[in-house]
């Protein structure tokens, strides 16, 4: 914030307050880290009843909430790709887990986790800390870029993942399976015996079908996971809100 004006005030007041010095550099946030603590000392500010101007949040750090919004949705693209099916395997005892092919009800939430442990984890981080920070036009609008970079971001990833498993669904069909096993067949036949190669071929049958459920449930798991942050944000604005009205009541602020 360019501020100016004694007592540290904004330019032309000269109220008080936890601000920004005006020579200070704004540079854009690199990380989700550093984007969340730049909204909180906003937040600081707005909250304390000094309204930050709606012109002070740049175009350039714009970008930069919704750049580290952007790179933080798709980022986990590899891991979902990998862990979801891994998770889906699991609950359809599919994959052995912990050396068993029946898992408990323990053991398949503990892979549900793993599946879901990035995006998860990235939304409940953004909800606890920025929920609490959604009051003023400034703070609201740094939010929003953030989170939109976010969803944008998520939906790539979703969407990708969704047509790549279920292309595969479609292109890798059990005669495509037996033809590519029976050929790999002729150089393994030394190490593995035809009943081994068998169980193989129905193994890999059952998880063309966790593919599709994969993507069917990187669809539902993304749009759960990314109405945390969206109630989170709604519930508190009403708490800020109240506090607000609160503090001008009693002439707080």
């Amino acid at each position: 914030m360019a501020i100016d004006g004694q007592g540290g005030g904004i330019a032309g007041k000269g109220n008080p307050g936890p601000l920004f010095a005006s020579s200070s550099s704004r540079p854009k946030p690199k990380s989700l880290l550093e984007a969340i603590s730049d909204i909180e000392k906003l937040s600081a500010v707005e909250r304390t009843g000094m309204e930050i101007p709606p012109h002070f949040l740049l175009l350039n750090e714009k970008v930069g909430y919704f750049d580290v919004g952007l790179k933080g949705g798709w980022a986990d693209t590899l891991v979902s790709a990998i862990y979801i099916p891994v998770s889906v395997g699991v609950m359809d005892r599919v994959i052995p887990i912990f050396g068993s092919s029946d898992p408990s009800l323990g053991d398949q939430v503990f892979a549900l986790l793993i599946g879901l442990s990035y995006t998860l984890g990235y939304n409940i981080l953004m909800a606890f800390n920025l929920g609490a920070c959604y009051f003023g036009k400034v703070c609201r609008n740094a939010i929003w870029q953030l989170y939109g970079g976010f969803v944008t971001g998520s939906m790539i990833k979703m969407f990708a993942i969704f047509f790549i498993f279920h292309i595969l669904y479609w292109r890798v069909d059990p005669s495509v399976i037996s033809h590519v096993l029976t050929s790999t067949y002729i150089a393994a036949r030394p190490f593995f015996t035809l009943e081994q190669w068998d169980t193989f071929f129905f193994w890999c049958v059952d998880m063309r079908s966790v593919l599709f459920k994969s993507g069917v449930f990187v669809v539902v798991s993304t749009i759960l996971c990314l109405l945390i942050p969206g109630i989170s944000f709604v519930l508190g604005s009403l708490r800020a809100a109240k506090e607000h009205e609160l503090r001008k009541r009693y002439d707080a602020i």
